[in-house]
């Protein structure tokens, strides 16, 4: 510094004062009053002004900022003169060449204009602390700073982002504004992006391209607009030479300053500034709120191809801030964006459903009006925008839930978006018809759908559009808006109150756990009844108390006097569900106590009703099962139905098919068409002669005709649902004939011999119902076949058997069996003698007796012209009647074959008569 006096002062200054200018600067740092009162004690105003710029640079924090602006006006005013010097210099000559020259004229110009310029520079950099605050102390290198280009240090302050330094560094003179003017819009561009400065912020600064910018002349303390002063206008103020470019290039050539930078091209057009550097915050930097900011200043200052940048980053701001998600939005992402892209995130986002239709409303939409992504074509020219939005947001699933959906769009038809009520309505429609979900959040959802469009009157039909729009698997919600078009508004308003019972019964079966979309429930048939009914009584776990609920809440949609969602065979396939589920004592207390606690379900289901339904019950189970065994499942569900089911006639028949069906079971009989599947009762049901079963069950099993009751058995089976019923002489004569035939197979001829005698008995009885014909048909062949059996060897049954086929045949038929007679007779009873034997001469020659009339007929049969081999016939039966009358050959007791030869005689007689009587053409009765 004392160099700098003592080139500053003239070699020939007078050495006066000298005692106060080494007690200055001994005492620096000092305070700023000290400093100002030693300052006015020297003469010498440049030995004056170095000592104040040392007393600046040596206080640093200690001075206040503005008393160290108050000690350097006071210098500059005392060093006033050199500023109207170098003024008039300029105005003759303001060229570097003319700068240099007259600095070069003397040699202490050079370094007064170096003082003096460092303590302009030092007044302005002064101004950033008190533009701060008015007690500010210095809080920087003053001496760095002066020794600092100004763009520099404009520069530094706008990476900080320190823009109020900014704009106390551009007020505080007006040559200052002048000479960064060149350079605002990169000083500018780094304050608003690497200094991340709110636009705002600077707008109201006065410091954004666009605005006028005042400056506050430091020397006058007047306001003027520093950018409008033009360089060929008249400079304000004594500074103005400090920045002068030919004074700062004539002292960068002799390197005492830095060379000014030439200041870049300004942009085309201002709008073109905005734009590019709103696109570098949100593209590079992401700050997508202060290209807003920006966007928005721009547009206040009536650059009008803004909006549609603000607009953008308007919808852009509030993606990212507002709806925060892992996918990062940007103006290019949005651009390609799809519009349901774009409501799928806000509508994932964890806000309200209102919030979330407001946002959609205020934001989404008027950017989806701009047709800046990319499928606009669906939302231009629509005048209500709602509906398309809300319909493509319901085409959004599974992206979005249904029931997240479903609470939109019942938020938003609470709200006036959707204008037209009958728009409202037929959207509505749309919805639950083709509503897919089945949880409480959507059953809940699809409520407050139906109530924010509550219909004007229900309709007591399912309406025609509901059929149609429900004959399809699944609709979507667009399509559905498209079929309802074409219907009223009252038919679609008759339908939604239909949906929207249909989504209260859904809302109730869901209580109870069963899920199911509401279009489900329309039109329901009785296969999906029984398994609704299936799914509640599982759900109940057989507890009473629940089942009595879910009756109770769905009673309202049974269909007892109108129509109604759910028909009135409901309650009969519900407890259908608990007979199968064998929740019978709970099904029968149920029952009792209906009218009780739901009277209206009541004529329903009725004491009838459940015979009716447990006999079906047991028919369908027999019917499915696939074998006659009783301990198959099917079979036992049949027999428990059947055990909780009155004891009625119906009830008792189908008990007795089962038993039959037990007895059955023992013997393992196959199928009758693939033996090696067990016969079922579906088979045994078709068959139209039940006794074929039970033939083959004799032929399979040779002990089978034992059984004590095997009768009751084959009686069983022809009896067995039968119509009309059989005669019941023939169905026994029948099962008489099979036994016989099977114990005569097995070899038990005493058994056979015995069945024998019961058809003979049955076969003489009264023709009460016409059967009798055809019964004793059966039993005289029975008995002639038993009879030629090969194996039978005792004479005296077989010939009882034969004599009952003989008493039994019809005429037309004697001579066959007559045939057997004389063929096994000699065979069975050798040593016979001959037709002299008395007992045969008593039969034939009775003196004082009219002629019997089996002798007529065995005269007759010798004698008729239309008998052939008559006189044969009549030999062959006195052979069998001596026969009959004569114990065999070599019989110990020689006892006769038939207890009295008359009683024989008097059965023949009658056979014969009989017999007669039919052959002749006459009754068989007389």
């Amino acid at each position: 510094m004392a160099r700098v006096v003592e080139r500053a002062n003239d070699a020939h200054t007078p050495m006066d004062g000298a005692c106060e200018r080494r007690a200055l600067l001994s005492a620096l740092p000092a305070p700023p009053e000290h400093v100002e009162a030693m300052l006015h004690a020297i003469d010498d105003p440049w030995w004056v002004a170095a000592a104040t710029l040392a007393a600046v640079r040596a206080a640093r924090t200690t001075w206040k900022a503005r008393d160290a602006v108050r000690i350097l006006s006071h210098v500059a005013e005392r060093t006033a003169a050199f500023d109207d010097e170098i003024k008039d210099v300029l105005r003759k000559d303001a060229t570097v060449r003319g700068v240099d020259a007259w600095l070069a004229a003397e040699p202490t110009r050079l370094p007064r204009t170096l003082l003096r310029r460092q303590l302009w520079l030092m007044q302005w950099l002064l101004c950033i602390p008190i533009a701060r605050e008015k007690s500010a102390y210095i809080d920087a290198d003053m001496a760095s700073l002066a020794g600092t280009p100004l763009l520099t240090h404009a520069q530094n302050l706008c990476l900080a982002g320190n823009a109020r330094a900014l704009r106390a560094l551009l007020g505080a003179h007006v040559c200052v504004a002048r000479a960064l003017f060149p350079h605002r819009f990169s000083l500018l561009h780094a304050l608003l992006t690497a200094g991340g400065v709110w636009a705002h912020e600077l707008a109201a600064l006065r410091l954004l391209p666009g605005t006028r910018m005042p400056v506050e002349d430091c020397e006058s303390g007047a306001w003027m607009d520093g950018i409008a002063v033009g360089a060929t206008s008249r400079m304000g103020g004594a500074a103005s030479w400090v920045e002068h470019p030919a004074v700062v290039e004539a002292l960068s050539v002799k390197g005492l300053a830095a060379m000014p930078p030439p200041p870049p091209p300004p942009p085309s057009a201002l709008s073109a500034w905005y734009a590019a550097v709103i696109s570098e915050l949100e593209s590079t930097w992401g700050l997508v709120d202060r290209a807003l900011s920006l966007a928005h200043a721009g547009v206040r200052l009536s650059l009008v191809s803004l909006k549609g940048a603000a607009s953008e980053l308007q919808f852009l701001d509030m993606l990212v801030y507002g709806t925060p998600s892992t996918t990062r939005w940007s103006i290019d992402r949005l651009h390609g964006a799809h519009a349901q892209d774009i409501m799928v995130v806000i509508a994932k986002q964890p806000m309200a459903a209102a919030h979330v239709v407001g946002v959609l409303r205020e934001a989404v939409a008027p950017f989806l009006r701009t047709g800046t992504y990319a499928d606009p074509v669906q939302f231009h020219n629509e005048p209500d925008i709602a509906i398309p939005m809300l319909l493509a947001l319901l085409d959004s699933a599974p992206a979005v839930s249904f029931s997240r959906v479903l609470e939109i769009l019942a938020a938003a038809l609470e709200t006036d978006w959707v204008a037209s009520a009958d728009a409202r309505a037929r959207l509505a429609l749309a919805v639950l018809g083709a509503c897919p979900a089945a949880d409480a959040a959507s059953y809940e959802a699809m409520h407050a759908v139906g109530r924010a469009v509550a219909a004007d009157a229900e309709s007591d039909t399912l309406a025609a559009v509901l059929e149609h729009i429900l004959e399809h698997d699944a609709p979507g919600v667009r399509a559905l808006w498209t079929d309802l078009a074409p219907a009223s508004d009252a038919a679609i308003r008759k339908t939604l109150a239909m949906a929207a019972r249909l989504v209260a019964l859904g809302r109730a079966l869901l209580a109870h756990g069963f899920a199911r979309a509401p279009r489900y429930y329309a039109g329901m048939s009785d296969s999906r009844s029984e398994h609704l009914c299936a799914a509640l009584v599982e759900s109940a776990r057989g507890e009473a108390w629940r089942l009595e609920r879910i009756l109770l809440d769905l009673a309202p949609y049974i269909g007892v006097e109108a129509p109604a969602p759910l028909p009135r065979t409901f309650v009969a396939f519900f407890f259908r569900a608990l007979y199968a589920a064998q929740a019978f004592n709970t099904a029968q207390q149920l029952a009792q106590s209906l009218p009780q606690f739901a009277p209206r379900l009541a004529p329903c289901f009725t004491s009838a009703d459940a015979e009716s339904l447990l006999l079906h019950m047991a028919e369908t189970a027999m019917a499915e099962a696939p074998a006659i065994d009783l301990s198959h499942a099917t079979l036992v569900r049949a027999a428990a139905c059947l055990s909780a089911a009155p004891p009625t006639p119906p009830v008792a028949r189908l008990r007795n098919r089962l038993t039959v069906l037990g007895q059955l079971a023992k013997y393992r009989l196959p199928c009758m068409h693939e033996p090696k599947k067990p016969l079922t009762p579906a088979e045994l049901d078709a068959m139209p002669d039940k006794l074929v079963i039970f033939a083959r069950l004799l032929a399979l099993h040779s002990g089978a005709y034992r059984a004590p009751h095997i009768h009751d058995l084959g009686r069983a089976l022809a009896f067995w649902c039968a119509e009309p019923k059989p005669s019941e002489k023939l169905v026994r004569v029948r099962i008489g004939a099979m036994l016989a035939e099977a114990a005569a197979a097995a070899g038990d001829m005493r058994a056979a011999q015995g069945h024998c005698d019961v058809l003979a008995k049955q076969g003489r009885g009264r023709d009460e119902d016409g059967s009798l014909r055809e019964a004793r048909d059966i039993a005289w062949r029975t008995c002639l076949q038993l009879a030629k059996h090969p194996a039978w060897e005792d004479a005296r049954p077989r010939a009882m058997v034969l004599g009952h086929a003989l008493a039994l045949a019809p005429p037309a038929q004697l001579p066959r069996v007559l045939d057997v007679a004389h063929t096994v007779a000699p065979g069975v009873a050798p040593g016979v003698p001959s037709q002299n034997t008395p007992a045969f001469s008593r039969l034939l020659a009775r003196p004082r007796s009219p002629p019997s009339r089996a002798a007529q007929l065995l005269d007759g049969v010798g004698s008729g012209p239309s008998t052939p081999h008559a006189g044969d016939a009549a030999s062959r039966a006195r052979s069998l009647f001596d026969t009959l009358g004569s114990p065999p050959q070599g019989s110990p007791h020689q006892a006769p074959l038939l207890p009295s030869t008359a009683a024989l005689r008097d059965a023949v007689e009658t056979t014969v008569s009989r017999g007669m009587g039919w052959w002749m053409g006459g009754d068989a009765r007389r």
